[in-house]
């Protein structure tokens, strides 16, 4: 009871801070003062006022929250894929990058990190390395993903091989024939090869 007390207490005043002032630097000196619980009690504190800042578009603020959640539990695993995402949300796809190539590290029998670490790579234009880990990633699950394979077809897109890249657009639509994500990539293979 003590725990789900203090975690309501945590999202309440996250709230108030988060709607008070976006400044999280004024906000981080005063709050560490409040702060007395267990380093795993800070980190949610800092987490629930980063899913807060994010659920407010204030990316900059969460990226900020989500260090700080990291500072205090360093395995955190939701920290490091917000901390991606708001990343993601402004543009920064290196930052996202290394958030997910720790993660790959903390556990890489995990083939979503490979997933998404091929995802920003290709965002990145490293698209070697991009191949590379969505090759892991299907090597990794037990039957064909639809989303893994248009990762693929992606890369191969970004490559500019379109034949490979129409073949993982094909084989992703055998899986998942409603599939927007390949059939928006289909067609933008067939305008980009019209004579």
């Amino acid at each position: 009871m003590k725990k789900i007390l203090f975690i309501l207490t945590a999202i309440i005043f996250s709230m108030n801070i988060c709607t008070a002032n976006t400044d999280t630097g004024s906000n981080n000196s005063a709050l560490e003062k409040l702060l007395t619980g267990s380093n795993e009690e800070k980190a949610v504190i800092y987490y629930t006022m980063a899913s807060a800042s994010s659920e407010l578009q204030d990316y900059e603020g969460a990226i900020k929250y989500y260090t700080k959640a990291i500072e205090f539990n360093p395995k955190m695993v939701g920290a490091y894929i917000g901390r991606a995402k708001d990343c993601g949300d402004i543009g920064n796809y290196k930052c996202s990058l290394e958030n997910y190539e720790i993660l790959k590290k903390m556990y890489p029998d995990n083939p979503l990190y490979y997933f998404m670490t091929s995802l920003y790579k290709t965002n990145t234009k490293d698209l070697d390395g991009a191949m590379v880990d969505i090759d892991k990633a299907i090597s990794m699950i037990q039957k064909p993903d639809a989303t893994f394979l248009s990762q693929k077809a992606w890369v191969y897109l970004e490559k500019k091989e379109y034949k490979d890249a129409i073949k993982y657009a094909k084989e992703a639509l055998k899986i998942n024939s409603k599939d927007g994500y390949t059939l928006g990539l289909l067609v933008y293979m067939a305008y980009e090869n019209e004579d």
